[in-house]
């Protein structure tokens, strides 16, 4: 067996199929609705350690507004994943070895975003990918727009 699907079959999973669906859904949970920084990163922590970034990369988890608003609201499916395309925060899951250091190019005066930050960005600068069916953007340092306390203050 995999060390991979080792790491799934631990996390109660049977395959990788079950594992994407999670991943694609995992806005939908009441976990997420009650704290997406925890529930990503119970999900997708054990995936980590196997990504490797280059140079000034960041992977971000893309914020997803959770499936029923705080008034108990559900939102459509194509409203969740527009999220997707237009989400401008996201969760920042690792950062690459070069992130953040200036260069004769780029000054950040101190700015940095680390793991497990909340941080906004254009949507339009990362390139998207699904990280174990979750939905994530693989990002430039400079394209990080600020560091926020919660992602439902950017849209």
């Amino acid at each position: 067996m995999s060390a991979l699907l080792k790491k799934e079959h631990e996390l109660g999973f049977s395959n990788r199929r079950e594992r994407d669906n999670y991943g694609k859904n995992i806005h939908k949970t009441t976990e997420y609705a009650a704290n997406p920084h925890r529930a990503i990163l119970d999900f997708i922590a054990p995936y980590l350690d196997d990504i490797h970034l280059s140079a000034d990369k960041l992977l971000v988890a893309t914020y997803r507004q959770p499936e029923k608003t705080e008034g108990g609201i559900l939102r459509t499916d194509s409203a969740l994943e527009e999220d997707k395309f237009q989400g401008a925060a996201g969760l920042v899951l690792k950062v690459g070895p070069a992130a953040f250091k200036d260069d004769a190019s780029v000054t950040f005066k101190g700015f940095e975003a680390k793991e497990l930050d909340w941080i906004t960005y254009r949507p339009v600068h990362g390139s998207a990918r699904e990280i174990a069916g979750l939905h994530c953007r693989f990002l430039q340092d400079l394209h990080i727009d600020a560091v926020i306390s919660d992602p439902t203050l950017v849209w």
